[in-house]
This record gives structure tokens, C-alpha cells and sequence, in this order.
């Protein structure tokens, strides 16, 4: 069989301070691969791009602006190959071990090279490249707030253990409103906390690099649980922003080694603990030893033009559970324009075990908008972790997903009591589902001692072909009650689900193969609601929608070539307080708002889009 190489390419819309393109530095001490070339054209002639190896992924990065020919050169002839997300119709040239296209719009793609049936095989190499959003607010060393991470006589080359200098740096400046600022090289470190009102700055070329030794992962004083280890973090802080274009390396394929049976010896490359009003924007989260990136009950969490890359490998029968991102016991959230490769879930909101750290509370307003997933388990799983009967999972939103390649790419798993409601999957695009394990487009299930899942919306999900496994509900724990109510499946609608171009109109639809009684156990198919969804010529929808001036000081145009669909807009708070109610006008004052991000809802009598707004004066 023919090694698959995977390409994944990452764009996004934005005013450039760049011309074109700017290829971003590696350091020295960077592992760097020999087998893939990667060269980019932005007019000015064909430059190389350095490509950086971690395992089974490498990767290059550069910022784009405009329009770029890439030029890929694979180790063997290309044969076959896929281009994800595949509704953009991207068509590469390719001549024997040569791929080119061109970009003339900002995207994200991903291409599988002589993959045979378009997904991973095991121990394949992936080629990333990463063309990204050009940076506008770069922190000036010149600026009095901003301080230099060298001042404190860091070792910038990887060689030294610098925990307890980088520590102090952020000590130092608790609650001041410095910006840490690491410029490129390398920084070798253990446990970290952020402290609060404070951002950290990655520059293009700076790596925070995990130690291979798991020790160095130790408690901050009493701050956090003792069990939980990470990278980087933070400890009931608030206003914290991590930002830039470097690499949080979590080093997690060195650790693993240390335990093959892979139930220890995992650590997190960000974990914020009960914090608010966290940013995390820009960054490559790389190589974790367990869930990339997981705040623990935070609230107002930005989450935005980050790419998670992750070992995909199984390892014999290691727990790797190398998870994306995980939306734990958080509120008010939203994790827009991501990438996550990972081996398990990808996008997860979840309540996990109760301590006297992270009590247990009701999760809700969290919204993933415009990712991309290519994972070995689920694309967006709610759950499983969903503990307790009492608290509740609620106004869930998933607006926009490219899942092009997962096991389910849908998944809600009540396994432990909590209340699952008021969910909305929309826009959803599933190129392909895998073949070793369940095997499914949607997967939702109610285990012992699991709540019910109630009204969920599924609208405009497209698949390019049917799953093996079709669709399934089910649970062991229907008809059992809590809270004095039967645990059941309530309100399950789908509007426009599409199959291969066909309608899925019935349970009864051959194609999408419904099962509600997996576990011998009913589900109640009087609950499941179909229609045509057929949409109008003039849906509003986000292509037709663009916000500015975005960043913005007093006003923000809405401007879409369908306001006589708009009924109103609102501005809400992250929290989803709304600030401002605007009807029969598309500019909008927002000058009484402070600095912050705010989210734009724009109605019509259909749906409701959301974009987002930043505040800066």
C-alpha cells in the first residue's frame, strides 16, 4: 500500500501588512523534514518554505496576502489525491511528483496524496502547510509595556530548563497589563501559570517547548489540582490573552514514550483553570501529550485561528485520547476558524470529574463557528463526559464545519446524568467517514446513567456518501426517570440533510440507515421531525454578510446584499447580555461600548448569524 501524505493548508480573510507573503523563521534545533519541498510564488519568484517534522506531521508556515502559487513535491509520484474541503472545487496540476495550484482568495484546504481511499493509514506522514492570517497588532519591544521574556536571561536555544526565569517573568508582572513577549527560539520549560490581566506574545519563529521529563510538571504552589498537568496555564485569572504566530509544543511523543500502556504521563499544552475573559488567537498547538487544549470552568473564552496538530497514531493498545479542543464546565464561549488534527475527539464541550477545584455547574452559550476536523474518533462530540442529573448542557451551536475525515462527525454522548438540550448543528460538510470503528455521520447516545437529549436542531448537513453504519439513538438508560421525567430522545429535527445530493425526508430512508434501538432499548421515533429545508434564493447566510471597520472604535457597517431579509441586529456581551437593539439601519453606534469583543447578531425570520466584533480605542 502506498504511504498516504496528508497536506493541510490554513488561510483566513484580513488586511495584510504584508504584500503577499512572508515565510515565518525556523531556529536552529528545530527538527526539520527532508522528504517534502514546499515552495511558494507570490509573484516575486518561487522562495522555499522550511518544513518542520513532529512524528507522523510536518508542517510550513508563512503569512498570505493575496495571491500565491504553492508548489508541493512528495517523496513518490502522486497518483491520487483529495482536496478538503472539497465543496471549494480545487483543482491542483500535477506532474509525476508534483502538485501546484493556485490561491487567488483566502482558504483552507486540506490534500490527501495517494491515500487510496482518502484517509489515513497507520504510520503515515502529513505535509501541513499553514498560510496565515498576517499579523496587525505585533507588540513593539519599544513599548514600556511590553516586556522582553530575554531580560530575564533566558536560554533561547532549548538547551536549558528555564521554568522557574519565565515563571518569575510572569510573577513579576501580575495583574500590570504587560504583554510577555517571546521572540524566536526556542524555550524549554515545565508547569506555567499566566497571570492575570496579562497577554503573552508568541513571535513568528518562537517555540515553547515541553520537557521530556514528566516531574517537571509539578503543582504551582497550591494553585490548580495536583493531577492536572500542562504546559501552560492559569489559576483563577482573569483579561489573559495568549496571541502571536509561535508554536506551544507539548513535547507529548516523548512523554508517551516513558509509559507505553499510554494511562499516565499525559499532559495538556493549555489548560486554564476557572478563569474569565481568556483569548487564546493565532497559535499552533503541537503535539500534546493528551487533550491539546482544555480550559476548566472558565467563562467568557475566545478561541480563534488556532491550529491543533496531534498524533494521529494508535498506539497498540495505549490510551492516547490526543483530543483538540475540550470546552470543560465552561460558559460563553466561542472557537472560531480552527483546524484540529487530532486521534480523538476534535471539537468537545464536556463536564468532567467533580473536585473542590472545579466544582460542577450547568455549561452553555458555547458556539464553534467555521472549523476544520480531520480526526480518527468524533469531528463535534457533546459529552461523554456529562456529569451530573441536576446540571444541564444548553444553547450549543455548531455553525459551520468542514469535517474531512472522522469516525462520527456528529456526536452527543450523555453518559452521566446531565441534561443535553437546545443544540443547533448547521452548515456541516462531511467528506468522508472512516471504516474501523463506529462508523456513522450522527452518533447519539444515552448510557446508564445518562439524560435525556432534547431539541436538537440538524439543518443543512451534507454528506458526499453514505456512512456504514448510517445513524444511530440509543441508550440504555431510555425510560428511565429523572427529575421526575421519562429519559428519552425529544424533539429531534432535521431540516435539509443531504446524502450524496439526496434529501433524507424519513427514519425510514435507506440511504441514511436509522437506528434507534442499538442497545435493545427504543428510542421514541415520534420525536423525529423531517422536512425538505429547502432554502430560498435569498437566505441570508454568512458569504453575503461582511461587519466593518473590525477591529472598530465607535461604529461597525453590516453590509449584505439581502437587507430586506434583516429584521434587527443585536449587539450581546459574550455573555449574551444584549447591549444594543438596532432596526432599519445597517451602521451601528457602538462608541458607549468599553474595549472588548462583542458578538453581532443579525435576525431575519428564519435564522439568526452571528459574527464577532472587536472593540479597541
Amino acid at each position: 500500500m502506498s504511504k498516504a501524505i496528508f497536506l493541510f493548508i490554513f488561510f483566513s480573510i484580513s488586511l495584510s501588512v504584508f504584500s503577499k507573503a512572508d515565510i515565518y523563521p525556523v531556529m536552529a534545533g528545530v527538527n526539520l523534514n527532508n522528504d517534502f519541498k514546499v515552495r511558494i510564488n507570490d509573484g516575486s519568484g518561487y522562495k522555499n518554505v522550511p518544513v518542520q517534522d513532529i512524528v507522523d506531521v510536518c508542517f510550513a508556515h508563512f503569512a498570505l496576502s493575496g495571491s500565491v502559487d504553492i508548489e508541493i513535491t512528495a517523496p513518490v509520484n502522486i497518483t491520487t489525491y483529495r482536496i478538503g474541503p472539497e465543496r471549494l472545487g480545487i483543482a491542483p496540476v500535477v506532474n509525476g511528483k508534483t502538485m501546484t495550484f493556485t490561491i487567488t482568495n483566502p482558504t483552507k484546504l486540506i490534500i490527501l496524496i495517494n491515500s487510496g481511499a482518502g484517509n489515513h493509514t497507520t504510520g503515515l506522514d502529513g505535509l501541513c502547510i499553514i498560510a496565515d492570517i498576517p499579523e496587525t497588532d505585533i507588540p513593539s519591544l519599544t513599548n514600556p509595556n511590553v516586556v522582553n521574556i530575554m531580560s530575564y536571561g533566558v536560554d533561547n536555544t532549548g538547551n536549558t530548563l528555564e521554568t522557574s526565569k519565565i515563571q518569575k517573568a510572569f510573577n513579576d508582572h501580575d495583574g500590570n497589563r504587560k504583554i510577555i513577549y517571546f521572540p524566536a527560539g526556542i524555550y524549554k520549560s515545565g508547569q506555567l501559570h499566566v497571570r492575570a490581566k496579562q497577554s503573552v506574545y508568541f513571535a513568528p519563529g518562537a517555540v515553547l517547548m515541553g520537557s521530556s521529563t514528566y516531574s517537571h510538571y509539578a503543582r504551582i504552589g497550591t494553585e490548580g489540582s495536583a493531577t492536572e498537568k500542562y504546559l501552560l496555564g492559569s489559576w483563577q485569572s482573569d483579561s489573559i490573552r495568549i496571541y502571536g504566530r509561535g508554536i506551544i509544543n507539548g513535547n507529548g511523543t516523548a512523554l508517551r514514550t516513558q509509559d507505553p500502556t499510554g494511562d499516565g504521563f499525559k499532559t495538556h499544552n493549555i489548560q486554564f483553570q476557572g478563569s474569565s475573559q481568556v483569548t487564546i488567537e493565532g497559535i499552533i498547538s503541537l503535539d500534546a501529550g493528551s487533550w491539546s487544549i482544555e480550559p476548566i470552568v472558565c467563562d467568557d473564552l475566545l478561541i480563534s485561528n488556532v491550529k491543533v496538530l496531534s498524533d494521529l497514531r494508535y498506539y497498540g493498545t495505549a490510551k492516547l485520547n490526543t483530543d483538540g479542543i475540550d470546552i470543560n464546565k465552561c460558559r460563553d464561549v466561542m472557537v472560531e476558524n480552527c483546524l484540529v488534527y487530532a486521534c480523538d475527539d476534535a471539537l468537545t464541550p464536556k463536564m468532567d470529574l467533580e473536585s473542590g477545584m472545579f466544582p460542577l455547574r450547568s455549561s452553555y452559550n458555547i458556539t464553534f463557528k467555521d472549523n476544520i476536523v480531520y480526526t480518527r474518533k468524533c469531528g463535534v462530540k457533546i459529552g461523554s463526559e456529562t456529569r451530573n442529573s441536576g446540571y444541564e448542557f444548553y444553547n450549543i451551536v455548531v455553525d459551520g464545519l468542514d469535517v474531512v475525515f472522522a469516525d462520527r462527525a456528529l456526536s452527543i454522548w450523555s453518559a452521566d446524568g446531565a441534561l443535553v438540550r437546545d443544540v443547533i448543528f448547521k452548515n456541516i460538510y462531511i467528506e468522508k467517514i472512516g471504516t474501523e470503528y463506529k462508523k456513522m455521520h450522527i452518533h447519539c447516545l444515552i448510557d446508564v446513567p445518562g439524560n435525556s437529549i432534547k431539541n436538537v436542531l440538524f439543518q443543512n448537513i451534507h454528506a458526499k456518501e453514505p456512512a456504514s453504519n448510517g445513524s444511530w439513538f440509543e441508550g440504555e438508560n431510555l425510560g428511565a426517570t429523572i427529575n421526575n421525567q421519562k429519559v428519552q430522545y425529544y424533539q429531534i429535527k432535521f431540516s435539509n440533510y443531504t446524502i450524496g445530493g439526496k434529501k433524507v425526508l424519513s427514519l425510514t430512508d435507506a440511504g441514511a440507515k436509522f437506528k434507534l434501538n442499538a442497545s435493545n432499548v427504543s428510542a421514541n421515533q415520534n420525536e423525529f421531525f423531517f422536512d425538505a429545508g429547502v432554502a430560498t434564493v435569498n437566505e441570508c447566510n454568512d458569504s453575503n454578510i461582511k461587519i466593518y471597520p473590525n477591529p472598530t472604535s465607535n461604529y461597525v457597517n453590516v453590509e449584505t446584499t439581502n437587507n430586506d431579509l434583516i429584521d434587527k441586529i443585536s449587539i450581546n456581551s459574550l455573555q449574551g447580555k444584549v447591549l444594543g437593539l438596532f432596526s432599519n439601519t445597517t451602521k451601528l453606534d457602538i462608541s458607549p461600548f468599553p474595549d472588548g469583543f462583542y458578538f453581532v447578531n443579525i435576525y431575519n425570520n428564519q435564522q439568526t448569524i452571528t459574527k464577532k466584533v472587536l472593540v479597541k480605542k
